[in-house]
Parts: structure tokens; C-alpha cells; sequence
């Protein structure tokens, strides 16, 4: 009788970690409620200042000095060009950084641009910039590499007016805006782009990448459909 009561006494104390554990489970896969305005204005300033970030680490970059404390294909950048940009050092780009962009994509820039990238021990891709420091006059300045292929080739401009905050999922919110995306050669195209947005200590920070290149194949998609119908 003792052990029929034991077993139903461990029955119940199973039973009633996996009522928590299910509790536990279901409030972690619970979507974040948030403000609707308080999410588009955030998302406003944010994109705002991730244009500049965008050119920065992704389009055509900080312009340098050729020929100046040169190394290899490592150039001094141009002073006059970094305080039209806002910063002086790598570490105020990584301030500026982090003001816009969530902990966790601040630390992919800086992994992937702001360093060496490597596959084991193969070099995929040097690093973009990083802060020198000339020994004799202890003179600080940032190196720019005149051999790194930008990823962010074309213009886009954003219609502002556009920005709706779409869902959240989990911990993060979808914020949606229209662009206008134009290649070298002129040709442009409207866009959407979603803009995915975590709430951390100090406010609000765009979690993914926000700039786009002229799509040739979304054009011919566009002719198919239109086609279709």
C-alpha cells in the first residue's frame, strides 16, 4: 500500500514539472506586445542612422589618403572625410555603432568588417578598417583598405512616411518600409524592406541588415507576373 502511495506521489510530482515546464515553454514562445508608435518612431531614427552605417561598412567607405603611412593595401583614412562621417577612432565608429545596431549584429560587423574573416585557418577576407598608431609621434589614426569589394553598390533612398510596424515575433518586431533602390546605370526599382527591431537596456536597435542592391532578376520576376495577369 506504502508503494502504491509513493508512485502516485512521484506521479504527481512528474506531473507537475511538466505543468511548469510547459508554462515555462509557452511564455518564452510568447510574441512581445509593443506600441505601434513608440516601434515606427524608433524605427525612423534608427534607419536614419543606419544610412550612414550602411556606407560606412557596407558601401563605398571611408575615403583615404593614397600613398600616406601606406601599408600594403592598408591607406591612412582622410581626417576631413571622418569628421564629415561623425568619428575619429574605431572606437567612436563602434559607439555610433551600437546606438543603432542590437549587441549581437554590432559584434557580426565587427567580426566579419572590423577583422580579419577566417575559415579555419584559410584567410577568406581582410579586414576593412582598424585603428594604427604611428610609434615615433604616437600619432592615432584608422587604416582603410583600398582593396576591399563593397557590398552595398547601389542608392537607396526610403519613403519614411512608409514605415508600419508589421508583428512581433518573440522578442523581436517587424518593422516594414518602401524604398527606391537605383543602380549605377540609372535603373530603379521600389522595394520593401523589413526592418526587425530588439528592445535592449538602452533603448531600441535595428537587428539585421537595412540596404539593398538593384535586383535585375525581381525585374524580370515583375514582367512574368504582370504577364500572367
Amino acid at each position: 500500500m506504502k508503494r502504491v502511495k509513493f508512485k502516485r506521489f512521484v506521479s504527481l510530482i512528474l506531473a507537475a514539472v511538466i505543468a511548469v515546464s510547459a508554462i515555462s515553454l509557452t511564455s518564452c514562445n510568447k510574441n512581445r506586445e509593443y506600441d505601434e508608435a513608440e516601434v515606427v518612431a524608433a524605427a525612423k531614427t534608427l534607419l536614419k542612422e543606419a544610412e550612414i552605417l550602411n556606407f560606412i561598412y557596407y558601401g563605398s567607405g571611408i575615403r583615404y589618403h593614397d600613398g600616406v603611412e601606406s601599408t600594403g593595401n592598408y591607406h591612412k583614412a582622410n581626417s576631413d572625410h571622418l569628421a564629415e562621417l561623425g568619428f575619429s577612432s574605431i572606437n567612436e565608429l563602434k559607439a555610433m555603432t551600437e546606438k543603432t545596431f542590437s549587441a549581437a549584429y554590432s559584434q557580426r560587423l565587427y567580426s566579419t568588417i572590423l577583422s580579419a574573416l577566417r575559415d579555419d585557418s584559410t584567410l577568406v577576407s581582410s579586414a576593412r578598417y582598424y585603428q594604427a598608431v604611428n610609434e615615433e609621434t604616437k600619432e592615432t589614426y584608422i587604416m582603410v583598405n583600398s582593396n576591399f569589394t563593397p557590398m552595398f553598390k547601389d542608392s537607396i533612398v526610403y519613403d519614411y512616411e512608409s514605415l508600419k510596424a508589421e508583428k512581433s515575433v518573440r522578442e523581436k518586431v517587424y518593422v516594414s518600409v518602401n524604398a527606391t533602390v537605383t543602380n549605377a546605370e540609372g535603373l530603379s526599382q521600389n522595394i520593401t524592406l523589413m526592418i526587425n527591431l530588439v528592445e535592449e537596456d538602452s533603448g531600441w536597435r535595428i537587428d539585421n541588415p537595412t540596404y539593398a542592391n538593384y535586383n535585375a532578376d525581381k525585374d524580370e520576376y515583375d514582367k512574368l507576373k504582370d504577364q500572367d495577369l
